[in-house]
Parts: C-alpha cells; sequence; structure tokens
C-alpha cells in the first residue's frame, strides 16, 4: 500500500487484517475498545448479586440470632414472671437486659430467701442412723423393707 491512509484495530483479528491487507506498523493505530458500557453492566450485575447474596445472608443470620435470643429469654425466665417475659421478647430486649428487669421485679414482689423459708414448711431432720424413729427416713426405711442402721 502506497499511500498514507491509517487504519485502526482494536483486537487481534483486526491487527491481522490490517497487516494482510497491507498495511505497515505506520499506517496502523491501535486503539482500546470503548469497554464503558461492558464495565457499567458488569458494576451493575456485580452491584445486584452483591445485595442479593448479603440481604440473603443477612436474613439468615438475624433469624438465628432471634431465636437465640427468645430461647435466651425463656431459659431465663422465672415462673410467675411471664408478664416481664413476653414484654421483653415483644420489645427485642436482650436476655442480659430481660436478667436485670426480672431480678427487679423478684425484688419489687419481695421474693427474698428470708422469705422463702418462712414461708416453707420445717421438715424433720432425715439422717440416716441415731435415734430417728419418727422421722420421714424410719419411716421410708419401715415401708420398703429395709434395715434400721447399726
Amino acid at each position: 500500500m502506497s499511500d498514507n491512509k491509517t487504519v485502526k484495530v482494536s483486537t487481534t483479528a483486526d491487527l491481522r487484517t490490517a497487516i494482510e491487507a497491507g498495511y505497515t506498523k505506520d499506517q496502523i493505530e491501535i486503539v482500546q475498545p470503548d469497554a464503558s458500557a461492558a464495565i457499567a453492566t458488569a458494576r451493575t450485575e456485580g452491584t445486584t448479586a452483591g445485595k442479593a447474596e448479603g440481604i440473603e445472608e443477612g436474613r439468615k443470620l438475624g433469624a438465628q440470632a432471634e431465636r437465640e435470643r427468645i430461647n435466651a429469654i425463656n431459659d431465663l425466665a422465672l415462673e410467675g414472671f411471664e408478664k416481664e417475659r413476653d414484654d421483653a421478647l415483644k420489645a427485642g430486649t436482650s436476655p442480659t437486659d430481660f436478667a436485670v428487669v426480672q431480678a427487679k421485679a423478684i425484688k419489687d414482689r419481695g421474693v427474698t430467701v428470708a422469705a422463702i423459708k418462712t414461708d416453707s414448711p420445717s421438715a424433720p431432720h432425715a439422717a440416716p442412723g441415731g435415734d430417728v424413729k419418727g422421722s420421714s427416713w424410719a419411716q421410708t426405711i419401715a415401708k420398703h423393707g429395709g434395715k434400721k442402721a447399726a
């Protein structure tokens, strides 16, 4: 080729075609293909896929954390404190905060070890051996045909 025309190529196939057509290295201009549309598409697809995966993973982790929170509160809840438990579950209260609320409710209701001791009937001492004729231990041994301790 003798004229000074130039050709722009962006792929290896275009370059081979230009060389076969007789263009010299001075007449061939290598250009970058416009990849902005492909990059934008790939970015959008990646972002969309990443968001979907993140949402799915977040839902799984959130559900697992909520199950653990509910189980922990139910494990801590004492009989008679169902209202406090239900309120904590509805409000999203942490198990630690629920324990504090329940402890305050116990205190407010006057539940103490001393009160429990006062309210409970006293049982006779039931140790084997010695003089235990009237004790529940002696009665249990006699009922089941056991032998008296020597």
